[in-house]
């Protein structure tokens, strides 16, 4: 007999027992969160309550038995959302306390334009795709790396450098084609970024979809190399993502984040729906694959694209 999932309520009761026992402090917060009576927190507040959600959401999940983990790789991929409305409608609540400003967003976007300029001068994805068909795994990551070492020059200036990432194949639950993470502790100083790639994915997907998602992991190693800039105070205090650089360093302090088994919540994420914006890039990379000359990017954003 299947066991009946413990109603939402217990998990709001563990993540207060489990960050003090019956912290009446974080019993408030998670009702006011609940009931939207609190609009405005700290940044530090939304990232400790999306930890402490999240990693209760997970223990009754397991408590309950019915946490689907991938067989090969032990890594989580599901669980009931139903039976935990409270704690995501909670969650994607918090997910949009956090946001990033105007300036990285207009930043971003214009990086991702000389991106695809920059790949467009090289090949058209209509001859690029022939040649994915023809290279074997080492010579499709050697391509993958080449794509995360253009995106990273891209995004690159003189005060601000972003390394490229190690681009690596593992096993991955079978609907993650690639993730973000680094070699180490993130806040280590000798650790470096890391792009995992599904291997069973990069032998079907196609070179459009593969470098989407190159860019889009990429992006991930932007946000969170800018987070470890601002924790080693390599930024300057009137630098203009100051505060955006400031919100991911917290981020990588708490691990506030909103995987894709927490529904509506990933969505929610700020980091996840600004990295989510790779899609512009693929509209490029299409317009690229109809033999199409591409117009000029600078100053303008032609509706079409």
């Amino acid at each position: 007999m299947n066991p009946t999932p413990t109603s939402s309520r217990t998990a709001f009761a563990l993540a207060v027992i489990e960050n003090g026992t019956h912290n009446p402090h974080i019993q408030a917060l998670l009702e006011a969160v609940e009931e939207r009576t609190t609009d405005v927190l700290p940044l530090q507040t939304v990232c400790a309550m999306i930890k402490i959600i999240s990693s209760a959401v997970v223990n009754q999940a397991q408590m309950d038995r019915v946490l689907v983990k991938d067989s090969r790789t032990q890594e989580i991929i599901s669980l009931p959302l139903d039976a935990f409305e409270r704690e995501i409608k909670a969650l994607t609540r918090l997910g949009t306390h956090m946001k990033f400003s105007i300036p990285l967003i207009d930043w971003l976007e214009q990086r991702l334009d000389t991106l695809a300029r920059r790949m467009g001068q090289q090949t058209r994805h209509g001859d690029m795709q022939k040649l994915w068909d023809r290279l074997d795994t080492g010579g499709r990551i050697g391509y993958l790396r080449s794509v995360n070492t253009m995106q990273m020059s891209c995004f690159s200036d003189p005060n601000m450098t972003f390394a490229p990432s190690d681009i690596i194949c593992r096993e991955l639950p079978d609907r993650i084609h690639g993730l973000f993470g680094f070699n180490g502790y993130v806040l280590a100083a000798d650790s470096t970024p890391q792009i995992s790639i599904n291997p069973r994915h990069l032998q079907t997907a196609t070179c459009a979809d593969m470098t989407g998602i190159m860019v889009h992991e990429g992006l991930h190693s932007i946000l969170r190399q800018l987070g470890r800039l601002h924790h080693f105070g390599l930024i300057p205090d009137d630098h203009p993502f100051i505060e955006d650089a400031a919100l991911m360093a917290t981020r990588l302090q708490t691990g506030a984040y909103l995987p894709a088994y927490l529904g509506k919540a990933y969505y929610a994420d700020a980091e996840e729906r600004l990295c989510f914006r790779h899609t512009r890039f693929d509209k490029l990379y299409c317009a690229q694959s109809r033999n199409r000359a591409v117009p000029p990017l600078i100053g303008h954003r032609p509706e079409v694209y």
